[in-house]
């Protein structure tokens, strides 16, 4: 530097242009530092340090909120998934835009493109939860993402600013749209779980709708693509059926109703007796069924009994086919063979012997009790879903029960199911057709009148004790005690009153007198005098031979059963006799031997 100068040296200018130089030096270096320092911080990836946080902060609220929506269903689930995701590709993009913009311009552009982007994830998730289209997810976020970008991209180049401001600005808008992203998520992730829980919940109660509905399959008697229908039967819980329900049951070609009558040893179905009228009224065949508990010999014997009482009671034809139930898991035994024929056997004293066994496949001792009655009196119950018309069941047995959800048909005041059956052989009419019940004397029932004797004096005429088997009906003609044993001496233990019926299985005579047999309600042989011992009547000798007629006229009604003679002797030819209550008209009345 030379210092020597023809000028005279001015300091203070010297000075100022030292500090001018300085200062300008000074600008260029600044300006060159922070020209550099802004090509880093706008190339420099880790500006998205703080949007990394942001996503971070959003990811979590998001996560905590799927939680809560996972526990609420599977759907729920992958809604809050696909919400979390595109919540948090939004949260990025609204960071990464917002740090290239100045404080104003930023923070225009963030609450903008958070508002948007929380509207479109909102939308989106409640859309997204009804599907399963992860590729709808992707496809959001990429749009996102580019939309984003070029926001970004568009403010780097047409705005410079420096290093403070931006830094400012992107802080600012940053902490913005993170708060709004955070509430964006957690609101879009709520909403879509509500919808997706909502729609999980309403196809599961479809799914349960269709499957109750599916499980009973009901149809309506008359189906032709169903097996034909010749037997329904009834119990109880089809006591409010009218006659026009079983006339339509006739109409559309049932053939025979069977009724429940007895169950155990002490139950009678109260409806039973009007229920066979009915069907008997529209024309329709009867037969009936005991529901069966026994698992013993004398509680078979006990449980006939009370069927047999009910059949009696109410005059049931004995050519009835009677059904016994056997089903119920208390008759398991493995005497079942043994025991059912004690069952038979009991009605059998009463005078039924047309027998038939109800049954199913998954009974014990099923075999056991179809062998008592053979394979063709078996009434078989066992239900196809769907039973066909083209596809028949057990058809070497003598019936098929295949549903218990039939409906009457169209128009029955009755709607609720009923069990159906259909008829191979015939054997459900193996009956009495309608005539059910016996309203007049049958060929094998017998009535026995009373025989009134002259006890005047009377002598035993045989004193042997003899039993003949024999069966029918006996009416009482008067009110009849009812002994332990054929005796008049054995204990009495009950009454007969006049009009009342027995069925009886044997005759004794014994001493003279006549008894009947019969079986009990309570399984015990019972007997009733029928008639007394037969006598002789010996008469004082006549005080005189000489024999009158008196010509006289009238009307003589007998009170005991009187032999008619050839003429006016008791050694005369027997030609008749009159019964008691008999009328005769007389032209004269004759003495003889003191006799009239």
């Amino acid at each position: 530097m030379n210092f020597k100068s023809q000028n005279p040296i001015d300091a203070s200018q010297s000075e100022r242009f030292k500090l001018y130089k300085s200062g300008k030096l000074w600008l260029v270096a600044g300006l060159t530092f922070f020209s550099f320092l802004g090509g880093s911080v706008l190339n420099n990836t880790n500006v998205h340090a703080d949007a990394t946080n942001a996503t971070t902060t959003s990811s979590s609220a998001a996560s905590t909120a799927s939680s809560a929506s996972v526990a609420t269903s599977s759907a729920a689930s992958d809604a809050t998934t696909k919400a979390t995701s595109v919540s948090s590709s939004a949260a990025t993009q609204v960071t990464s835009a917002a740090t290239t913009k100045t404080t104003s311009q930023a923070a225009t552009a963030s609450s903008s493109a958070a508002t948007s982007q929380s509207t479109s994830t909102a939308s989106s998730s409640t859309s997204q939860a009804t599907k399963t289209a992860s590729s709808a997810a992707t496809s959001t976020s990429a749009t996102a993402t580019s939309q984003a970008t070029s926001v970004a991209s568009s403010t780097a180049t047409t705005t410079q600013v420096s290093h403070t401001a931006s830094s400012t600005a992107a802080s600012a808008a940053s902490s913005t749209a993170t708060v709004k992203a955070v509430k964006a998520a957690s609101s879009t992730v709520s909403s879509a779980a509500t919808t997706a829980t909502k729609a999980t919940a309403k196809v599961a109660a479809v799914a349960y709708t269709a499957a109750t509905t599916s499980s009973t399959d009901v149809w309506t008697i008359g189906d032709t693509t169903r097996p034909r229908v010749d037997v329904v039967d009834v119990a109880s819980y089809q006591s409010t059926m009218t006659q026009s329900d079983f006339n339509k049951l006739k109409a559309a070609g049932v053939k025979t109703v069977i009724v429940k009558s007895t169950e155990g040893t002490d139950y009678t179905n109260p409806a039973a007796l009007n229920q066979a009228k009915m069907a008997n009224k529209a024309g329709l065949n009867v037969d009936f069924y005991h529901y069966a508990t026994f698992s013993t010999a004398d509680a078979a014997k006990s449980e006939a009994t009370n069927m047999a009482g009910f059949l009696v009671k109410n005059n049931v034809s004995t050519k009835v086919l009677l059904f016994a139930d056997m089903e119920d898991s208390s008759s398991y035994s493995v005497n079942a063979t043994a025991n059912l024929n004690a069952f038979w056997s009991t009605l059998d004293s009463f005078g039924y012997k047309n027998h038939g066994v109800y049954t199913s496949n998954s009974y014990l001792y099923r075999d056991a009790v179809v062998k008592t009655v053979g394979q063709s009196r078996v009434w078989r119950a066992q239900y196809p879903y769907t039973p066909s018309a083209n596809n028949l069941w057990n058809t070497n047995d003598g019936a098929w029960q295949f549903s218990d959800t039939a409906l009457l048909p169209s128009g029955s005041d009755y709607t609720g199911y009923i069990d159906v059956s259909i008829d191979y052989n015939g054997l459900t009419e193996d009956s009495a057709g309608t005539n059910t019940f016996v309203t007049t004397t049958s060929s094998n029932d017998t009535t026995t009148s009373e025989v009134t004797t002259d006890t005047s004096a009377t002598i035993n005429t045989s004193t042997s004790s003899t039993t003949k088997k024999a069966s029918g009906w006996y009416t009482f003609t008067k009110n009849t005690a009812i002994k332990s044993a054929a005796s008049d001496s054995a204990k009495t233990v009950g009454t007969y009153s006049k009009g009342n019926r027995v069925y009886y299985n044997a005759e004794i005579t014994t001493n003279g007198e006549t008894w009947l047999r019969y079986l009990s309600y309570s399984g015990s042989e019972h007997f009733v005098k029928i008639a007394a011992a037969k006598t002789t009547t010996t008469k004082p000798a006549a005080s005189t031979s000489k024999t009158v007629t008196k010509n006289e006229t009238g009307t003589y009604k007998f009170t005991k059963t009187t032999a008619i003679k050839g003429s006016v002797s008791d050694s005369a030819k027997t030609l008749g006799t009159y019964y008691k209550g008999d009328t005769v008209y007389y032209n004269a009345k004759v003495t003889k031997n003191g006799e009239t």
